[in-house]
């Protein structure tokens, strides 16, 4: 798995410890970095290389989107590393005490079990710095009503749309939520007859086997969260119309 930073890209491997661990093989700086689109290698399509001063490798994406993510963003570090007069690599933070907002932040994040590292490595997904700053203009918030794909009932809950997840919560009240679903990687539809679902302004989150339902009272409020959520879904294909 990789991960990109402004300075310095890492290449790790997964730790087989029952925990979502990565171990640090090598890493390159981004300062100097070359990357150029290669030809298929070893049958792996969407290949391309990372050429430092003493260091090659290539690598190939899953799909065309991804292959695009990752040079837009190689690209970017590189370039913004070029024309920096420093780097974040070779300087020292200064250690300094908490505030009371970063402990209680530090707390919210025991709520949020499906990471960002644990949704790219199970759904073979990347977030690029694009798919961040698009989610931040697609933030949501309101009541909505939820039903699992085996449930019999609606459930009412509030849910806010942040940071490329839903967040769900018994009211608008509460400071901590129920439960959590990262989007990247689900698909956003509308409803068709065997889904034994009926109602106007109904949408569905799939996702493999998972299906989530979700009703807003009217077409208004029914179209921003469809078009807020397909943003966050990371995904290329349109919504699926009846």
């Amino acid at each position: 798995m990789f991960f990109l930073f402004s300075d310095v890209i890492l290449y790790t491997v997964h730790i087989l410890d029952g925990q979502l661990q990565f171990r640090v093989q090598g890493k390159l700086p981004t300062y100097g970095l070359k990357v150029e689109e290669t030809q298929p290698v070893h049958g792996m399509n969407h290949c391309f290389s990372l050429c430092a001063s003493e260091k090659h490798i290539v690598v190939g994406a899953p799909s065309v989107r991804e292959h695009s993510k990752w040079l837009q963003d190689l690209q970017l570090c590189a370039q913004n590393q070029a024309s920096s007069s420093h780097s974040l690599y070779s300087e020292r933070c200064e250690s300094s005490v908490e505030s009371d907002d970063a402990q209680e932040a530090s707390k919210m994040e025991s709520h949020l079990v499906n990471t960002s590292i644990h949704v790219c490595w199970h759904r073979n997904i990347s977030i690029s710095c694009n798919d961040l700053l698009l989610s931040m203009k697609h933030s949501l918030s309101g009541y909505l009503l939820r039903k699992f794909k085996n449930s019999s009932g609606w459930q009412k809950v509030w849910v806010v749309l942040a940071n490329l997840c839903l967040f769900f919560y018994r009211s608008y009240l509460d400071e901590s939520p129920l439960a959590s679903l990262p989007l990247a990687g689900y698909k956003i539809k509308h409803t068709i007859n065997g889904d034994l679902v009926f109602g106007d302004c109904i949408f569905k989150l799939v996702f493999k086997t998972h299906e989530y339902f979700f009703t807003v009272e009217n077409k208004h409020t029914f179209e921003r969260w469809m078009e807020a959520i397909s943003v966050c879904t990371l995904m290329d294909e349109e919504i699926t119309r009846l």
